[in-house]
C-alpha cells in the first residue's frame, strides 16, 4: 500500500502517546470511512476511506515488519 499510495493509510499520530506505556484508539467505521481517534482525542488522528465496499463482516488486526502487538481490554461494539 505505500508503494501504490503513498502517505494515504499512514499519519502521524495526535496527541503522541508515550513509547513506554499503553495508548487507548477507538476506531470508528462508518462506510466509507474509517477514523481513528487516540487517547481520547476529539479529532482523528487518520480518516480513510475503505478499500472495499464490505459493510459487515470481520475484523482483522494486522502486525507487520517483525514490530510487536500486544492488544488490552478489546472492545468491539455496533454504535
Amino acid at each position: 500500500m505505500r508503494e501504490k499510495f503513498p502517505d494515504k493509510y499512514e499519519n502521524v499520530v495526535a496527541p503522541v502517546p508515550s513509547p513506554d506505556d499503553w495508548f487507548h484508539a477507538t476506531i470508528v467505521i462508518e462506510y466509507p470511512s474509517v477514523k481513528v481517534y487516540v487517547n481520547n482525542s476529539s479529532t482523528p488522528s487518520l480518516v480513510v476511506d475503505q478499500l472495499s465496499d464490505r459493510k459487515n463482516g470481520w475484523i482483522g488486526f494486522w502486525v507487520g515488519n517483525t514490530s510487536e502487538g500486544d492488544f488490552r481490554n478489546l472492545k468491539i461494539s455496533k454504535k
